[in-house]
């Protein structure tokens, strides 16, 4: 049940969502200096391995049980396929097309799943959530053709964004599934399942070899990415508990002005390169549009706030 009354519990809530804010806001920038050393099959097979060995000595050392029999097995599969492919088509769109590019046009997934939930939830889109389009689309428009006019290489800029919609597409599958598989298992095991299911899927085109040239800060790098995934999942599942879920949402849905900033100071301090990015004023301030769209979208499309998390998903779905 949530409580939001008791302020310590809250303030702790919003904390958890910040954290998971900020371990997504920086995600694009380490997976684009993890690429300089490792090809992306190999390294989103590392974040579900690292990420699957982490959960495994959590679970064991608070004494929590290890199960993968996670129930029904039909919607834990899908479940594990669509976030094994958003990692792929997160990873290939950094790498073609930048960080920031990335992390804007990833925002469609939770766009995605809000649809979902109306086709597949019979959940309702209100006036207001309607507004937050009028700032996502001409906020899409402005920046993503100022990236395709400051591209060098139109065709490989474009390729690139084309897979981080294939894993916003991929993301709002697995949040389908997930918000099925919840009500009936616990987090932890249904995180348990989805590492152990990826890390078998991408262990065949896993290049070993190379892997064991890397250096210890390489190595480093990998390791914390996998740490990234667990306590990214972790954090979210922690402030849900503990704030209404559209708090949360909205908090979360920042995290691409983090890589913004990020990636201005970086660029005004000389240090390192992340792709075609050059953000113009123009690309900024759709930027700021299409993020503004999103936390509208997102904040009115919530359920309920007055209910438990738990009575929210159960009034709205019946298995």
């Amino acid at each position: 049940m949530l409580n939001i009354s008791n302020s310590s519990e809250r303030k702790k809530g919003i904390l958890f969502a910040t954290l998971t804010a900020l371990v997504w806001g920086f995600l694009a920038l380490k997976l684009k200096l993890a690429l300089q050393f490792i090809d992306p099959l190999s390294l989103v097979w590392a974040r579900f391995f690292f990420a699957l060995v982490m959960l495994l000595m959590w679970m064991n050392l608070m004494g929590k049980k290890l199960s993968l029999n996670v129930r029904p097995i039909k919607w834990i599969v899908p479940c594990a396929l669509g976030l094994g492919l958003n990692y792929l088509g997160f990873l290939k769109g950094v790498e073609l097309s930048g960080p920031v590019t990335a992390q804007v046009i990833i925002q469609v997934g939770p766009l995605l799943l809000s649809l979902a939930g109306v086709i597949l939830f019979k959940e309702k889109i209100s006036r207001k959530q309607l507004l937050g389009v009028f700032f996502l689309a001409p906020g899409f428009y402005l920046f993503y053709s100022e990236k395709i006019q400051q591209a060098s290489t139109f065709d490989l800029y474009n390729k690139g964004s084309l897979f981080i919609l294939f894993g916003a597409i991929s993301w709002a599958i697995y949040g389908v599934f997930q918000k099925l598989l919840v009500q009936k298992n616990t987090p932890e095991n249904i995180n348990l399942f989805i590492f152990a299911f990826c890390s078998c899927l991408y262990l065949p085109v896993t290049d070993f070899p190379k892997m064991v040239e890397l250096s210890f800060w390489p190595i480093l790098l990998v390791i914390l990415l996998g740490l990234n995934t667990l306590l990214a999942y972790s954090f979210v599942g922690e402030a849900l508990k503990r704030v209404e879920a559209n708090l949360v949402g909205v908090i979360i849905t920042l995290n691409p002005l983090i890589t913004v900033a990020t990636v201005l100071i970086l660029e005004t301090l000389g240090i390192g390169s992340f792709g075609p990015e050059n953000l113009t004023f123009k690309a900024l301030l759709g930027i700021f549009s299409f993020i503004t769209g999103a936390i509208i979208f997102v904040y009115f499309g919530m359920p309920n706030k007055d209910l438990p998390i738990n009575e929210q998903a159960h009034n709205k779905i019946k298995i």
